[in-house]
C-alpha cells in the first residue's frame, strides 16, 4: 500500500510536511470482515484496523500473507484529519456503503458515490443531452432502508445527498446550474423509485411512537423524518 500526503500552511499557502500522523484502515473481505494478514514492523492493529503511522511524503507499506484481493476501508474513525483521495470504483463505493461496519468510512463512501454520480449527470446535462437515473444508488438506498442492524441515525446520516456547497468543491464541478439540476434530478428520481421503501420504513417507525431524549428514540425520528 502506497501513501501519499500533501499539506499547505494555513498562512502563505505554500506546501509543508511531510506530517506525522496515523491512518487506520481495514483490509475487509466480501463480507465486510477484517482479512488476517501479516503486518509490517512499522504498522499495529487496534479495534478498528490497522495502523498506518505516515511520517514521510510517500510512504509503502508491504502488508503480505494476503488471502484474497481486499476492499480497503481507508481512514476507519477519522484517525487523521484528512481528505483521502483514492481511486474507489462505483461498485467498490457502495459496496463500502452497504457493508462496511465503520461508521466514518460508510458516511465518507455514502458521499463520494452520490458525489461522482451527481457530478457525471451535470456534465451529461451540460451536453445538452437527457439524464438517466443510475440505479446503483437506489439499489444501495434501498438495502439501507431496510437494514434494521444499524443505528437509524446513521442510516438517515446515510439517506441524503450531498450538499451543492460540497459538490462545488470537487475539482471536475462544473457550472452551478447544471449541478443544481443533477442534484434535483437525483432528489426526485430516487424519492419516486423508492416511494414504497421509503413509505414502509416510515410505517414501522410510527407504530411505535417514543418522543423521549433517548438516542435510540431520536435516531427513529430522525429516520422517521427522512422517510
Amino acid at each position: 500500500i502506497e501513501v501519499t500526503q500533501s499539506a499547505m500552511s494555513t498562512t502563505d499557502g505554500k506546501e509543508v510536511g511531510p506530517l506525522q500522523m496515523p491512518c487506520v484502515i481495514g483490509l475487509l473481505d466480501t463480507q465486510g470482515n477484517n482479512l488476517e494478514v501479516t503486518l509490517p514492523p512499522e504498522t499495529s492493529k487496534n479495534e478498528y484496523g490497522v495502523v498506518l503511522e505516515l511520517t514521510e511524503t510517500t510512504h509503502e507499506f508491504v502488508i503480505q500473507d494476503v488471502p484474497e484481493l481486499p476492499i480497503l476501508s481507508i481512514n476507519r474513525y477519522f484517525s487523521a484529519p484528512v481528505n483521502v483521495n483514492y481511486a474507489y470504483s462505483l461498485d467498490q463505493l457502495a459496496w463500502l456503503v452497504r457493508y462496511d461496519s465503520d461508521v466514518i468510512a460508510v458516511w465518507d463512501a455514502a458521499q463520494q458515490l452520490g458525489s461522482r454520480l451527481i457530478l457525471s449527470t451535470a456534465q451529461v446535462i451540460a451536453e445538452g443531452e437527457s439524464p438517466t437515473l443510475d440505479l446503483m444508488l437506489v439499489d444501495c438506498w434501498r438495502t439501507l432502508l431496510h437494514d434494521q442492524s444499524r443505528d437509524p441515525y446513521l442510516i438517515a446520516q446515510l439517506l441524503a445527498l450531498p450538499s451543492l456547497s460540497h459538490l462545488m468543491l470537487a475539482e471536475d464541478a462544473i457550472d452551478f446550474g447544471m449541478v443544481a439540476q443533477a442534484h434535483t434530478f437525483y432528489r426526485s428520481q430516487v424519492a419516486q423509485a423508492l416511494e414504497a421503501d421509503w413509505l414502509s420504513r416510515y410505517q414501522q417507525l410510527a407504530e411505535v411512537h417514543d418522543d423521549t431524549l433517548a438516542p435510540e428514540a431520536m435516531g427513529k425520528r430522525a429516520l422517521q423524518n427522512v422517510c
